[in-house]
């Protein structure tokens, strides 16, 4: 509520912790959509909402207050741990519809009890004391779906492992689920993939979600080959696509770092970069997060750094 936007930069994150309500039981989420205040339509760029995990106490103190400008100095660790999508808008999307079949579980005992929202403001021609208080509608019934909905993660890992060397027109990088992950986590009749969302950061160009299967790749499950930063929402897909026990994922992103005169490192700030397939699918199984990241000997050898001295 009653965001100020700055009256010195174009730009701002703000992160806003909320909490659970006071449910007995059960919901199931089936619908979201963006609430707009009047006039305010063309500063909100994009909003997306993430389940946190961590101590109760330390989310509990924040649920009051009005929030902060996200990924800056001094903005609380424990934010940093809220990094499962939920929710997520953009401008020009009208909100999303789960399919009949599916919900996503709000559940007192067992799932996410504090959410994190942060929502994007663009503000180019510095207009002065701007003031928001736009958000997201979230519809939720104890009427259950057949299936329970998850989110599961793909890529690679948020960490100054992730390396793009600047001023190249295209840098590829992957991040795997690899079959001995989906072989332990899925049950043998497969999940079903109805949505997807890819994320990089700022010098991200094309995205592609891909499905290999004993040793032969499928159609990608999603790709986007004119990715835009300021575009990403859930997609649903035409028809649910099939991931089995065995089943390698790649989340691989494709960067143009022409503009950049250092080198960029993954990690959790727009400065740096991410590659992530976001999957919504039921029904829903414990995987959330199925990463790789580069080894260190590997990272040396990339920098031509052939041995540590002790």
């Amino acid at each position: 509520p009653q965001v100020q936007l700055p009256n010195a930069e174009d730009t701002l994150y703000w992160c806003k912790i909320f909490k659970l309500p006071d449910l007995r039981r059960k919901h199931h989420m089936i619908r979201y959509e963006p609430i707009h205040q009047a006039g305010n339509r063309a500063y909100l760029h994009h909003l997306v909402v993430y389940e946190c995990s961590g101590d109760a106490a330390l989310f509990e103190k924040h649920v009051g207050a009005k929030g902060e400008p996200c990924y800056q100095p001094h903005m609380p660790s424990e934010f940093l741990s809220c990094h499962n999508v939920v929710v997520t808008w953009a401008v020009g999307s009208e909100g999303f519809n789960f399919p009949a079949e599916a919900g996503y579980p709000l559940d007192p005992g067992s799932g996410a009890r504090f959410y994190m929202m942060e929502t994007h403001y663009n503000n180019p021609n510095i207009d002065p004391g701007i003031v928001d208080s736009s958000g997201v509608r979230v519809f939720y019934t104890p009427t259950l779906r057949r299936y329970d909905a998850g989110v599961i993660s793909v890529g690679l890992d948020p960490n100054w492992r992730h390396i793009i060397p600047p001023g190249r027109p295209e840098v590829v990088s992957e991040g795997h689920c690899i079959a001995d992950c989906t072989r332990q986590a899925l049950p043998d009749q497969g999940v079903n993939v109805f949505a997807t969302l890819l994320h990089t950061h700022l010098i991200g160009r094309k995205v592609r979600f891909r499905q290999i299967r004993g040793g032969e790749e499928l159609q990608p499950i999603t790709a986007d080959n004119n990715y835009d930063f300021n575009y990403q929402e859930y997609r649903r897909l035409k028809k649910p696509v099939k991931v089995y026990p065995g089943d390698h994922l790649i989340a691989e992103c494709t960067y143009n770092s022409e503009a950049r005169s250092t080198i960029t490192l993954g990690g959790l700030t727009a400065r740096e970069e991410m590659c992530l397939a976001f999957a919504l699918y039921y029904p829903r199984v414990d995987l959330t997060l199925c990463y790789s990241l580069p080894s260190l000997p590997t990272v040396l050898h990339s920098l031509g750094i052939q041995e540590l001295m002790p």
